[in-house]
């Protein structure tokens, strides 16, 4: 499915614009690239989440998991970068989409994504005043903390034994 309209949008692309889970579910189905992007480098994920599209953005990601994994899903649209160098957890963000925010962070760990700026998904919710952002990504990188410190603990250990 190549087909493209106006600024290279295929009807995938519309589907995420307009709020159409349904038909982006029948489109990817059928063979529809989730990958593709726009005139402005935008996959469907980051339409549906520059559009508020909730639900589409929830279809996009549970089709395109079922269908060609999750690691995909992380490589080819959740970390894929549009032209203004934003992946859709930051698009999201600057869009207060906190539904999609939090299903991006929590599933698929994105919460450590830098933009061209070299700030974090954080520092883009705290940019726009997105405190229940700001509050579940503080809890993420805590539990992230948490977990280095343990591997930290337990590297330094094994090398202290080996020593």
């Amino acid at each position: 499915m190549k087909a493209t309209q106006y600024h290279s949008k295929t009807a995938l692309h519309i589907a995420a614009i307009h709020n159409k889970p349904e038909v982006a579910r029948l489109l990817l189905h059928k063979g529809a690239t989730p990958h593709s992007s726009d005139s402005d480098g935008n996959n469907c994920l980051h339409l549906a989440c520059s559009n508020n599209s909730t639900e589409a953005a929830n279809a996009i990601l549970d089709e395109v998991s079922d269908i060609r994994g999750k690691d995909f899903v992380l490589k080819n649209l959740v970390m894929f970068e549009n032209l203004d160098d934003e992946t859709p957890l930051l698009v999201a963000l600057k869009n207060n989409n906190l539904k999609i925010a939090n299903r991006l962070v929590k599933d698929f760990g994105c919460d450590f994504i830098k933009n061209v700026d070299e700030n974090f998904a954080i520092h883009s919710a705290a940019q726009t005043g997105n405190i229940p952002m700001v509050k579940i990504l503080l809890k993420v990188i805590r539990r992230h903390s948490e977990k280095l410190q343990v591997f930290c603990r337990s590297f330094i250990s094994l090398a202290w034994c080996k020593v």
